[in-house]
């Protein structure tokens, strides 16, 4: 309801009041049915204010802050008799209902709280506690102490502090003290504390001492320490913890020393004491503290604490103890203490520790290098050196960090020194990320000076930082290492020419196919061929080079060619291949055949070219391969459907007998449905026999995905029929009379169906407790673990954690949580025997809004079956926020929803062609798994439904 106002001189008034005059009857009711004490005074209000009242209690609590306002003002001009004649409006819960009169009040209270409203606060407090002594109600009186608690200054402390023996108003009055903390409030708790004898009294009013900011209250609080009552012994302990007074430190050492049962809290009030008395000023007070701990028999968190403690404190003059203990044997103490020790400034601290090292083990060596690089005092550097050779892998580590942070492109020959000094992979490998952070207008150079007489290992290294800061002009001195007798350092100079090479090297990267030793060298030769030609930017240059490249290629090296054509692409490719099928070599023209095979199904010009030589085709198994290639060609082409049907049938008049008719119209159960159907239906009534049974077993397999479920099934029967356009013939019409039954049986079960699958059986796969139920594969258990009902990984120990037991069909349901930059993924039917993601499936979770992943290809992207499936759109969310995910795997089918959008749908029969570099997608039972990719990613609320019962507890057959 809005009140109906007309403007007067500038400023709003009330109109006559259009609230019902019943409202204002039933008001003056419930206040004639109070308790004598309710009604008890004498109305020296006017009618106007009872009017008012009556209309802007009921409109309460506002629409909106300008109404809240202006109606607050009007309650405001009424005075305090007018006050008084709202507070009547409050009563007992039994007396009636009084919620808008509560939220007047309460808004009134808010709106005098400003700083600019002194007069009207005083006003209002005055009247308040008027009202607290005419002895109100209960359940009145808290809701009256509760706004002195906002508003209240000395002028209440008289009548609020008589209130402090009433057990009812007891702990409400204490708040209104604490909240007006005035010397005045607090003396009234000091009063009423030394006269409490209650435990419930002494522990409320302990607390309350113990939040006001008034130093000699811990005077008040100390004998309390040692009272009979925990609860009271406990609060007083923490409140003379927080009061950082010298006064209390022998009742809270001795509380840390004896109490029984909760020693654990009475050590953490020292530890906070040990902080505020340096917070007060009280610095050798807190010294001691902390020392004593130090010395005490303590666990290493309590003494950390300690120590962070004594350096807050003492800053500098806690450096012999920091040094005490940032040497210790002690590995989590040390590194608490070396941590500690790095923010402390100045040159004393690096040269305390320095001064350490050669006396230190090879652990503490480590550490106390790592801090002294962490520091960035760059004077340590000059001592830091010589640990570059340090005996101790982990030092040298250690050393490599600390003196590239310290000493920044200025310490590149000690690096290089020490990287041709390095044979453990760790160090090397620290070396080379030290190596990379230095300017490439020096790096460059520095390192293409070092590699000829640079180790196997370091010319390894030397080489992909030449590669990977493109470093063209050193091309001829990476290539002068083809000749190394090291495997390892030519396959880099072949994987860096894929970076570094140019057109002008196409030449040498062909001749390099005759001197390549093994397969992986000539695999990075070829790889660095195409890499080349992708970066040339027009089609008719890039098929000049292969032109040539092809021409001036010996036999051997055509051989080696061949296998990289599909991968360049275009016609030049293509004619090439073609014309290598009719080489006089025989590897080269069954290599040729092969590759035409394996021909992009991008490049659908391809199609009569891969014709053309099937007809040719020596040997049936060639010619199958290329028809059957030419298939995936024609259903990736751009033709129109009876275009595409009758390019199919060319591909079977191409075939030169019955049984290789055969095996090419299997390959139509690979072609879109409709086509393959139609295409199919002339062969149905082949009167070759084994041509007539492949064309049935192709139209029974694609006849299903022909039935529109949201179609009847007869409708769906006409439509194939149609479709098909062959006379009908007995196996036909088996084929349709299952298909109807099947159809028929779907439509009166589907609703059952969905039913069983909601009442089917749900398990949690994670307690949100523990990893019960999980096992980590093929790293160290310490990168998992689970808190407040997340499990989660913090990138280390690289294993991955798997189910406990296999599964075969399933809806899996989680919530995960990535961080920027964050990658994990869900495995699915893995072994425990290689890479999950590829001896098994991998579902990607991932920041796909991070930098770094900008480029990746779509198979790579949250939800992706990894390398396989893109999703159909990027539905993830920002890194930080929680989000869902459900994984269906039943049978082939695999579909994939996140964040309630389905992003695959997909049947791993339409992947085959990809089952050579990821097996796992035959698979059809295994473990369930969460990866850890060295970033930290959470999870929670992991259900799994299985869809057809309990599955095998064995380990899958690999």
């Amino acid at each position: 309801m809005h009140v109906q106002r007309i403007t007067v001189g500038g400023r709003m008034e009330l109109s006559r009041p259009l609230f019902p005059v019943l409202a204002f009857i039933l008001f003056l009711l419930l206040g004639a049915c109070t308790s004598s004490k309710e009604s008890a005074r004498e109305a020296s209000t006017t009618p106007a204010h009872h009017d008012l009242i009556g209309e802007v209690i009921p409109q309460m609590p506002a629409a909106n802050q300008q109404e809240q306002s202006w109606m607050n003002e009007q309650l405001l001009d009424m005075g305090p008799d007018g006050l008084r004649a709202l507070l009547d409006h409050l009563m007992p819960p039994n007396l009636g209902n009084d919620t808008h009169a509560r939220y007047a009040v309460s808004g009134l209270t808010k709106h005098v709280s400003r700083s600019d409203a002194e007069s009207e606060r005083v006003m209002l407090e005055e009247v308040l506690v008027e009202e607290l002594r005419t002895g109100r109600s209960a359940s009145v009186s808290v809701f009256l102490l509760h706004q002195l608690e906002l508003i209240g200054s000395d002028r209440a402390v008289p009548a609020v502090k008589q209130l402090l023996w009433d057990d009812t108003l007891f702990e409400p009055a204490v708040e209104v003290l604490v909240s007006i903390q005035t010397p005045t409030a607090v003396q009234a708790l000091r009063a009423a504390l030394a006269e409490a004898k209650e435990p419930f009294r002494q522990e409320t009013l302990v607390q309350a001492l113990g939040a006001v900011p008034e130093a000699s209250v811990a005077e008040d609080i100390l004998p309390y320490a040692s009272a009979e009552t925990w609860r009271v012994r406990r609060t007083a302990l923490r409140a003379l913890a927080r009061s950082g007074q010298p006064i209390a430190a022998d009742a809270l050492a001795e509380a840390a020393d004896t109490t029984r049962g909760a020693r654990r809290h009475a050590r953490s009030h020292y530890l906070l004491f040990a902080e505020r008395l340096a917070e007060e000023g009280h610095a050798v007070e807190s010294a001691e503290v902390a020392h004593q701990v130090l010395e005490d028999d303590h666990p290493d968190h309590v003494k950390q604490a300690a120590l962070s403690a004594l350096v807050q404190a003492k800053g500098m003059q806690a450096l012999e103890t920091l040094l005490d203990v940032g040497t210790s044997t002690n590995q989590k103490r040390r590194r608490g203490a070396l941590s500690l020790a790095q923010k402390l400034p100045g040159r004393k601290i690096t040269d305390a520790f320095l001064s350490s090292l050669d006396s230190a083990d090879p652990p503490v060596r480590a550490d106390v290098i790592s801090m002294l690089g962490a520091r960035g005092d760059t004077s340590a550097l000059s001592s830091l050196m010589p640990y570059l050779s340090d005996p101790d892998p982990k030092t040298r580590q250690s050393a490599v960090e600390a003196v590239a942070a310290l000493g920044g492109a200025k310490v590149l020959p000690e690096l290089l020194t020490a990287l041709n000094r390095a044979e453990d992979s760790e160090v090397v490998g620290n070396i080379e990320t030290a190596l990379l952070q230095m300017p490439t207008d020096r790096l460059l150079p520095a390192a293409a000076e070092a590699l000829p007489a640079g180790t196997d290992t370091a010319k390894a290294v030397l080489i992909r930082i030449i590669a990977a800061r493109r470093g063209t002009e050193h091309l001829a001195t990476v290539l002068d290492e083809r000749t190394s007798s090291d495997e390892t350092v030519r396959l880099e100079v072949y994987r860096a020419l894929q970076q570094l090479a140019s057109e002008r090297e196409l030449p040498t990267l062909v001749g390099s196919l005759s001197e390549a030793v093994s397969d992986r060298e000539r695999a990075a030769v070829q790889d660095a061929i195409v890499a080349v030609l992708d970066r040339m930017e027009k089609s008719k240059n890039r098929d000049s080079a292969v032109r040539a490249m092809w021409a001036d290629a010996s036999e051997e090296q055509k051989f080696s060619l061949i296998g990289v054509l599909p991968r360049i692409g275009g016609n030049e490719a293509l004619r090439v291949a073609v014309q290598a099928t009719r080489s006089p070599e025989s590897e080269i023209r069954a290599s040729a055949i092969e590759t035409l095979a394996e021909w992009p199904e991008t490049e659908t010009q391809a199609m009569s070219a891969l014709l053309r030589v099937a007809e040719n085709a020596e040997a049936s198994n060639q010619r199958i391969q290329l028809l059957r290639r030419y298939v995936r060609l024609v259903d990736a082409s751009d033709a129109s459907v009876d275009e595409k049907r009758e390019h199919l049938h060319e591909a079977v008049s191409t075939a030169n007998s019955p049984q290789e008719r055969a095996l090419v119209i299997d390959s139509f159960s690979s072609v879109e449905s409709s086509v393959g159907f139609r295409a199919v239906g002339e062969y149905l009534s082949s009167e070759e026999d084994i041509v007539r049974k492949h064309a049935l077993d192709v139209a029974e397999e694609l006849l299903p995905s022909l039935f529109n479920p949201d179609t009847d099934t007869r409708s769906n029967v006409k439509g194939v029929v149609a479709v098909l356009e062959t006379p009908a013939s007995p196996e036909l019409a088996r084929l349709f009379e299952n298909q109807f039954a099947k159809s028929s049986k779907d439509e009166t079960s589907s609703s059952s169906e969905s039913t069983a699958l909601r009442d089917s059986a749900e398990s949690e796969l994670f307690n949100g407790e523990n990893l019960d139920g999980w096992e980590t594969v093929g790293g160290s258990s310490g990168g998992w673990d689970v808190d407040d009902g997340v499990l989660y990984t913090d990138g280390s120990g690289h294993g991955w954690l798997s189910t406990a037991r296999t599964y075969d069909d399933f809806r899996l349901e989680l919530e995960f949580r990535v961080p920027e930059g964050g990658n994990s993924g869900v495995f699915l039917r893995a072994p425990r025997q290689g890479s999950p993601a590829y001896e098994g499936m991998e579902i990607q979770i991932l920041d796909d809004y991070a930098e770094q992943y900008a480029d990746l290809n779509p198979l790579q992207y949250t939800g992706s079956i990894y390398d396989v499936k893109a999703p159909s759109s990027q539905t993830s969310r920002p890194a930080g926020e929680w989000q869902t995910m459900v994984i269906v795997a039943d049978g082939p089918r695999i579909q994939v929803m996140l964040n309630g959008e389905m992003i695959v749908n997909t049947s791993l029969v339409n992947h085959m062609d990809r089952v050579d570099e990821h097996p796992g997608l035959k698979r059809r039972k295994g473990y369930i798994g969460l990866q850890n990719h060295s970033t930290r990613v959470e999870y929670r609320n992991i259900v799994i439904h299985e869809l057809n019962g309990a599955s095998s507890q064995q380990s899958p057959t690999n």
